[in-house]
């Protein structure tokens, strides 16, 4: 399951312009690390890919918890 789910977020995330990429990457940008945070703008693309993927599975993760706004 877990690897299906790094699958999809590749398939969806590799196709993306570099615009793309960083619009979808401030929203999630609480989720990483703040030494991650710093200079978005001047990372390669390819950072900023794996920087989404980060982001968007540590969030999930997170919904995963017990108590977390994800959990009913």
């Amino acid at each position: 399951m877990d690897s299906t789910l790094c699958d999809l977020e590749l398939r969806c995330i590799d196709p993306m312009s570099r615009s793309q990429l960083l619009r979808a990457l401030r929203p999630r940008l609480e989720c990483l690390p703040p030494d991650l945070r710093e200079g978005l703008e001047e990372k390669p693309d390819g950072w900023l890919r794996l920087l989404l993927l980060a982001a968007r599975l540590i969030f999930a993760l997170q919904m995963l918890q017990p108590g977390s706004r994800g959990q009913q």
